[in-house]
């Protein structure tokens, strides 16, 4: 019996829409044996795309990659900063005009960054944002607050 192949999991996929979940899900439930050799093969060949093309090499920041991001956040309001598709931001550092809280967010849990009231804020470690887990700012200065967000991408 054959077993699927990457490519039958992945069939009509982009390159940039594949992640690890993926990749994962393909082989989770094969078995170490020699007729598994040639279901490895996929995810070990697309694997190592990935990491050919979404990030540099030694884990450091990509050079042409690294930005700003800048939220205008109400008074008594939220708002969150948030890499896209499958990229991973570090953060450098964080701005505000006014005194807010900054928290990394799940969608469903805050949890609060410990030291980030000085402005500007810069990390002693490194804070990583993924699509997943990603910067929420609490604003309840009374005025607008304009927030300026430095980063490195580390990965695409």
């Amino acid at each position: 019996m054959l077993e699927a192949t990457l490519y039958d999991y992945l069939l009509g996929t982009k390159i940039s829409e594949v992640t690890i979940a993926n990749l994962d899900d393909s082989v989770k439930q094969s078995f170490i044996n020699k007729s598994s050799i040639e279901l490895w093969k996929g995810p070990i060949t697309v694997s190592k795309v990935l990491e050919s093309t979404r990030t540099y090499p030694h884990g450091i920041a990509i050079p042409s990659a690294s930005s700003c991001e800048s939220a205008s956040v109400d008074d008594a309001s939220l708002a969150t900063m948030k890499p896209t598709g499958t990229e991973v931001w570090r953060v450098q550092a964080i701005d505000s005009n006014h005194p807010v809280t900054y928290s990394l967010f799940d969608g469903s849990v805050n949890v609060p960054i410990s030291g980030a009231t000085s402005d500007p804020y810069i990390p002693q470690s490194p804070i990583y944002l993924t699509p997943t887990l990603y910067l929420s700012i609490a604003n309840g200065s009374g005025s607008t607050a304009t927030v300026n967000l430095a980063y490195h991408k580390v990965s695409l």
